[in-house]
């Protein structure tokens, strides 16, 4: 499934990733912390606001949006 990942606030910080349906918000974070250079752990992956934890179903469109993790 291909899905498009944008940096909150970054006007040209984006990227579009192929995945499995099912995927794992770590691997999920790996893969946008290798396509946009940047550390793992400075970023959250947010949908519709809300943070998203432990295994994603990507049956259904979803906006992946980056905010800047907290102590970052």
């Amino acid at each position: 499934m291909q899905f498009t990942a944008k940096l909150l606030g970054g006007k040209d910080d984006m990227t579009t990733l192929e995945l499995l349906p099912e995927v794992h918000v770590r691997h999920l974070k790996r893969k946008i912390a290798d396509e946009l250079l940047l550390p793992c752990g400075s970023f959250k992956v947010l949908n519709a606001g809300k943070p998203l934890h432990g295994k994603l179903s990507l049956t259904i469109p979803l906006i992946i949006t980056l905010g800047i993790a907290e102590g970052s």
